[in-house]
């Protein structure tokens, strides 16, 4: 009985000891988006990163742009910046493909 009551006080201390205190609370960095295709050691694409205080939101974002060995960072959504520059190239591809598919047809 002597040894379960001593095991019993140890624990007993161990779960009263003061936990490790903090002083600040750590920042975090989230990559939110990675667009991104590498060829050739060169990255093309975009990402879009989060950061801020752990704890609380506060809603830091930039989106990085990448075009081979430039890059260019911005406040604005990943989701708009790959609206603003898909959308017109998608059109385009809509329209000139067919045009050279008759092109190459006709010839």
């Amino acid at each position: 009985m002597g040894k379960i009551r001593e095991l019993l006080l140890v624990a007993l201390a161990v779960c009263a000891l003061p936990r490790a205190a903090h002083a600040q609370d750590g920042g975090y960095i989230i990559t939110e988006h990675d667009w991104r295709l590498t060829i050739g050691g060169t990255s093309y694409g975009l990402s879009q990163t989060a950061w801020g205080k752990a704890g609380r939101y506060s809603g830091h974002r930039t989106t990085t742009i990448y075009l081979g060995h430039y890059t260019a960072n911005t406040r604005i959504p990943a989701a708009y910046v790959a609206v603003t520059f898909l959308l017109p190239a998608g059109v385009m591809g809509f329209v000139l493909l067919p045009a050279l598919w008759l092109r190459k047809r006709v010839s």
